[in-house]
């Protein structure tokens, strides 16, 4: 998981994309960067670590213009340093990416029979390469960046920028988020609708296959097909202001915050002065619930084992808990009396959120416990 950010402008946007960077580190601390385009050239700036390494060494190094990508890693293929770190800028194109390239293997082989040298150890590399090739072919932007995402097996948000085009992005989602807001002074790219919300209280939300094109300040949005489309817009609310709060670092602070962040959480589903709960909130009837199957990843996997427990000793209902990597490779035995729940802190754990969906599809109840309203996994779920 990563977080991504583009931005084009009337003004600067490179503190900007930082800043948004900083709203989205939680996706990613390996490293961060961004590449603006400016005077028909690309200015690359990445480096390993936090987001506040890339802002000191902005600060030392800068560069600026009206157009931008930014990115902070969670390493996946290849080593967290500066050299995988996004962006990936191949000669004519920049491009941060969010995702697995299932194929990318047998891409890089054909590509580096054909003579291509591959600067990283990482998958997204392979995107940078194909546009770039479709580039040097003749091919415009628009043209170069659908023909590549063809031939992309797997999850990805892809945000990219041109040499040459000095206010034009290009996105892309297939399974992984991405999501935009256009205001007066700005159209803004990002993985997550509170990273951006300090600009804006509406955003629009891509689909599966959706291309979006920014250029001259007007946005154009189309399918997979290129015909152009529509989607609605959505209100969201404002970020909470973060930060340590007078705590050394952020294991500590969300330790101790922990009962202050449950009884926020509980207090919408259960009437503490009444001791009842508020069957209002539940679009289904939990009685006719007697197993429960439980998936997630990471540390979240182990909220599980805890939540399993407490299910089987306090509510005597049967739970399945499986890491949600395994969870579409093996028989889940569905059925109308079964629930299915998923945990993620970020609500976009690739792995649950693909577990989620395939639940979905065999037509089961999904609730969720994720930290981010606005997330895949919460949106795609019934509670």
């Amino acid at each position: 998981m990563c977080g991504i950010v583009g931005i084009s402008a009337k003004n600067n946007v490179s503190s900007d994309i930082v800043e948004c960077l900083k709203h989205l580190s939680y996706r990613g601390y390996d490293s961060a960067g961004l590449s603006i385009t400016k005077a028909n050239e690309i200015y690359e700036r990445k480096i390993q670590g936090k987001v506040t390494n890339l802002e000191n060494f902005l600060n030392n190094d800068p560069i600026s213009g009206n157009c931008g990508i930014g990115h902070t890693r969670w390493a996946t293929h290849g080593e967290p340093n500066t050299i995988n770190a996004h962006p990936h800028t191949i000669s004519n194109v920049s491009v941060v990416h969010n995702g697995i390239i299932e194929n990318y293997h047998d891409l890089k082989s054909i590509l580096e029979k054909s003579g291509v040298n591959f600067v990283s150890d990482t998958d997204t590399e392979i995107i940078s390469q194909l546009i770039n090739i479709e580039l040097i072919n003749g091919k415009k932007p628009l043209e170069a960046f659908k023909n590549t995402i063809t031939k992309l097996e797997g999850a990805y948000a892809i945000v990219a920028i041109f040499r040459g085009y000095d206010d034009l992005m290009i996105g892309t989602k297939l399974g992984s988020p991405l999501l935009y807001m256009k205001t007066k002074n700005m159209i803004i790219l990002s993985s997550d609708a509170y990273s951006i919300s300090d600009y804006g209280s509406s955003v629009t939300y891509l689909e599966d296959g959706d291309i979006i094109v920014t250029e001259k300040s007007k946005i154009s949005l189309h399918d997979y097909n290129l015909k152009t489309i529509q989607r609605p817009s959505t209100k969201i609310k404002k970020r909470d202001k973060d930060g340590l709060n007078g705590y050394d670092h952020y294991m500590i602070k969300e330790i101790k915050e922990q009962p202050d962040v449950l009884s926020h959480a509980l207090s919408y589903y259960l009437n503490f002065s009444k001791y009842k709960i508020n069957l209002e909130k539940y679009n289904f009837d939990f009685t006719k619930i007697n197993r429960i199957i439980i998936s997630a990843c990471g540390t979240a996997y182990f909220a599980g084992m805890v939540a399993k427990s407490w299910f089987e000793d306090i509510a005597n209902i049967k739970v399945d808990l499986d890491i949600a990597s395994e969870f579409r490779y093996k028989k889940m035995f569905f059925d109308k009396k079964t629930l299915s729940l998923f945990i993620s802190q970020s609500g976009e754990t690739a792995d649950t959120l693909a577990a989620l969906r395939h639940a979905k599809e065999n037509d089961q109840k999904i609730v969720s416990v994720v930290n981010t309203v606005e997330s895949s996994i919460a949106k795609e779920s019934d509670l």
